[in-house]
């Protein structure tokens, strides 16, 4: 059944809120996963990812109203965290509260940049 949709079906597009990516192959999956890693970075080089952590963990330094707003602006767009998002928003704030000074100053900065 699944290659008779793969053949006249149309994905779902960003427009339906609903929609799920499902990737059926190793190579297809890991293409989404890099591009949701390397979004992530450009975030976080831009001060817009972890926008409420300190600075000095990676952070942007501000508020946490300021994170609600960027979620609400990046819905309008095709480009997402994906899973290292999803890994850096569970993990984040376990480490943010406690972990020690030096976890933090060695983890956070990597995990909001996605280089771990």
């Amino acid at each position: 059944m699944r290659s008779w949709y793969d053949e006249h079906a149309t994905p779902r597009t960003e427009t339906d809120p609903w929609a799920v990516n499902v990737h059926t192959d190793h190579e297809t999956e890991h293409h989404h996963f890099e591009l949701s890693r390397r979004w992530q970075g450009k975030l976080a080089a831009a001060g817009l990812m972890g926008i409420a952590y300190p600075a000095a963990y990676g952070g942007g330094g501000g508020a946490g109203w300021m994170t609600r707003i960027e979620r609400e602006i990046s819905r309008d767009y095709e480009e997402n965290t994906g899973f290292p998002g999803a890994t850096t928003a569970m993990l984040a704030p376990a480490l943010l509260r406690h972990a020690s000074e030096e976890q933090k100053l060695e983890y956070l900065p990597k995990l909001l940049s996605a280089e771990l």
